[in-house]
């Protein structure tokens, strides 16, 4: 009599936390981690995480970038379409990219390798460095990639108010999402919020 044989399910790495929220990183903790990573010499770990903060990219997006998608006649895109939108990169994030691409001597394929030259670093991968830039400026917290991606565009609602340019910078449809997404509390007491800004 045949047994039939278990057949193996592969566990997603992100299996359990998928609806997890997770604060976005502030601005501080931004530099500290930019910090630590630069001490180290880790070019890659710099340019992922200099663009991940500035493209506001999906984990599994930002690290299936493509060297050319950044790099063109030997030089960083101001403006690179990434995932069918614009990114807008800093002055900072540009000199790292061409810093980390000088370095690693890399002209095609993925930006950023994994263990194998011919693969991409992997969402989990992306997920243990992570956990690892955060331990090591001292955040106890069970931050995320997605923490990452919140930063920036946290920060621009912070700095400027503007729904509309985090919606861009996300790639979001409606501004709806993106009060959702970064769990922008409702106006429950209107007069007292409009008692703030009367003018005597």
């Amino acid at each position: 009599m045949k047994t039939k044989s278990k057949k193996h399910t592969r566990i997603p790495w992100n299996k359990g936390r998928e609806g997890l929220r997770v604060r976005a990183l502030t601005l501080l903790e931004v530099r500290k981690i930019e910090a630590a990573l630069h001490k180290s010499a880790a070019f890659r770990d710099v340019a992922l995480f200099r663009l991940g903060f500035d493209s506001g990219l999906r984990g599994s997006d930002l690290v299936s970038v493509r060297v050319a998608d950044v790099w063109r006649m030997g030089r960083v895109i101001d403006t690179p379409q990434i995932a069918g939108k614009t990114v807008y990169l800093s002055r900072k994030t540009k000199t790292w990219l061409q810093v980390y691409i000088a370095d690693s001597d890399i002209n095609d394929g993925w930006l950023f390798v994994g263990r194998r030259q011919d693969e991409h670093l992997t969402p989990r991968q992306f997920s243990r460095l992570m956990k690892e830039w955060v331990a090591a400026v001292g955040i106890t917290e069970d931050l995320a990639t997605e923490s990452l991606r919140r930063s920036r565009a946290q920060c621009l609602v912070d700095k400027t108010g503007s729904l509309d340019a985090a919606r861009q910078l996300l790639g979001m449809k409606r501004l709806t999402d993106v009060v959702q997404y970064l769990d922008i509390e409702p106006c429950t007491n209107m007069p007292k919020a409009v008692a703030q800004v009367e003018i005597d």
